[in-house]
């Protein structure tokens, strides 16, 4: 019940910061493959899309990125089809892999289930630079960790077209940096808390 309230939420940009193992990452992975196959829980109150989208994967490293996130979508390495997103929902023929990092995908196509189209998820780390997430219009983007400023205001913009959504999963660890300031103090700002131990769920309207 409690992540459900975090998943209802229409919020442009919605920051999940939690404890460790207060299941951030995985409830934010199930809301982007819903959105990506167009198939959601009898329980879904929040975004519905009716076509494909274009979602940005973003975590610290490219081995993080593919031990944390990918796992949880596509399932362990040799055993793709056994994550999140169904197995027949994923075209495998088309999927591209990431260079230098083994077993990482950097790109594969969804099927949309209800229209029979094709979702994109294309995953990044932060250690790629804030150059590569440029020239691109997506849908969404899922930063798992806290960004670099830099690499921040880039998804902005590539959302910005689309009038799309970030998403945000942390657990603070670093303090009270000038983004969870700003995530904390903004007169914009709605926080919304859950009663769970150690956890904050804040969401923020887009500007």
């Amino acid at each position: 019940p409690k992540q459900w309230e975090y998943i209802n939420c229409h919020s442009k940009i919605k920051t999940f910061t939690a404890c460790n193992q207060g299941g951030k990452t995985s409830t934010a992975c199930f809301e982007e493959a819903s959105h990506s196959t167009g198939i959601y829980h009898k329980d879904w109150r929040g975004v519905r899309y009716k076509k494909p989208v274009d979602i940005w994967i973003v975590g610290e490293t490219s081995d993080r990125v593919r031990d944390t996130l990918q796992e949880k979508l596509f399932g362990p390495i040799g055993q793709f089809g056994t994550g999140i997103i169904p197995k027949d929902c994923i075209d495998f023929d088309s999927m591209i892999m990431r260079p230098g990092t083994p077993g990482a995908i950097q790109r594969a196509r969804i099927k949309h289930t209800p229209t029979g189209g094709w979702s994109s998820i294309q995953f990044f780390s932060f250690d790629q630079g804030r150059e590569k997430f440029q020239g691109s219009t997506i849908d969404r983007v899922l930063l798992d960790e806290e960004p670099p400023e830099g690499i921040y205001g880039e998804c902005k913009m590539r959302v910005g077209v689309k009038d799309g959504y970030i998403v945000f999963t942390f657990t603070p660890l670093s303090g009270m940096t000038p983004m969870m300031n700003a995530i904390l103090n903004d007169d914009h700002i709605v926080k919304f808390s859950i009663a769970m131990e150690n956890f904050t769920a804040v969401y923020r309207d887009w500007e």
